[in-house]
């Protein structure tokens, strides 16, 4: 996931993140992994964004 911006990226966070959220995935409801990979990929991009790439390049479950 590509953000321009801190703000586009935490508004993808809440959007997806609300209780009232109804995300779909391949035309299908998300299910719980498919909310985390969104939120991992977004909190990813934040990172890149912050210049804090650090805080998930040290984590061996990135892949």
């Amino acid at each position: 996931m590509n953000f321009e911006t801190v703000k586009e990226a935490l508004e993808f966070l809440y959007s997806v993140n609300r209780k009232e959220a109804k995300v779909k995935v391949n035309g299908k409801p998300a299910r719980v992994h498919d909310i985390q990979e969104m939120n991992r990929e977004a909190i990813f991009g934040l990172c890149d964004l912050l210049g804090m790439e650090d805080i998930y390049l040290k984590d061996d479950d990135v892949a």
